[in-house]
């Protein structure tokens, strides 16, 4: 919801008709309302996280107004008091010191560390979690939940893949902004920023949900990093249409 909630909002931002802008805006308003009845915590603080990295990429007057009508009334969404369970549960996503599930969470980090510190290739894929106590019920990482896509690469990979991981997902971002800004077609330059944003926020998703291996976003994830070149080549095509033209 959050990923569709992302490419709906910066496709609005292309040259189109007003009444379509209407049905995007309608789609993402949607989504944030299956995103809330759903339950999940991790995913409400990735929308304005992805905001305030649009409103850095996209650096202008119009887009700067809007992200802060954005993030004002998320703020006030925040802060404002309410019996509705569900903006209730909104609103622990962002005092994590709140949730009880959290905190159990960083115990668990805080346990497994000396772990991840002892070894540097880690415990094996399919090593904690599920696949761990199927395949090896008798082991140390059995019976670790690693509830983090972070933590489950270091502890099945060590800190040695942790760094090879963050280094793919550094290189990725890093390509991702630099077609960015090299892509001329005002159209393609949209449709990567929006491919650009939605890998940016499941690599923050990754850290309190494994964002990457669930379905359907470990294909999402896949197909907006191709998209962020096959963006930036299309584009290069056009260029050269032009110059022969």
């Amino acid at each position: 919801m959050v990923t569709a909630s992302i490419l709906c909002i910066v496709l609005m931002l292309n040259q189109m008709k007003t009444y379509k802008k209407v049905i995007l805006g309608l789609l993402v308003l949607f989504f944030l309302l299956n995103m809330l009845y759903s339950g999940t915590r991790g995913a409400y603080p990735l929308l304005p996280i992805a905001i305030f990295m649009l409103a850095i990429l996209k650096f202008n007057f119009k887009v700067l107004i809007v992200s802060s009508i954005g993030l004002v009334f998320f703020v006030m969404l925040i802060f404002a008091p309410t019996s509705n369970p569900h903006i209730q549960r909104f609103q622990t996503a962002f005092r994590p010191s709140d949730d009880a599930s959290f905190n159990v969470r960083k115990i668990n980090q805080k346990k497994i560390q000396p772990y991840i510190q002892s070894h540097p290739f880690g415990g094996g894929l399919g090593a904690t979690g599920t696949w761990g106590s199927r395949f090896s019920p008798n082991s140390y990482l059995a019976s670790f939940p690693p509830d983090s896509g972070y933590v489950r690469t270091a502890v099945e990979l060590g800190w040695v893949g942790m760094f090879l991981f963050c280094t793919l997902m550094f290189v990725i971002l890093k390509t991702g902004i630099k077609n960015y800004y090299q892509i001329k077609d005002p159209e393609l330059k949209n449709y990567c920023l929006a491919m650009l944003l939605i890998v940016f926020a499941l690599n923050i998703g990754n850290y309190p949900q494994e964002a990457f291996v669930q379905f359907p976003s470990s294909i999402y994830f896949y197909l907006a990093v191709a998209l962020l070149n096959v963006t930036w080549l299309l584009d290069k095509q056009q260029q050269k249409k032009q110059l022969l033209t």
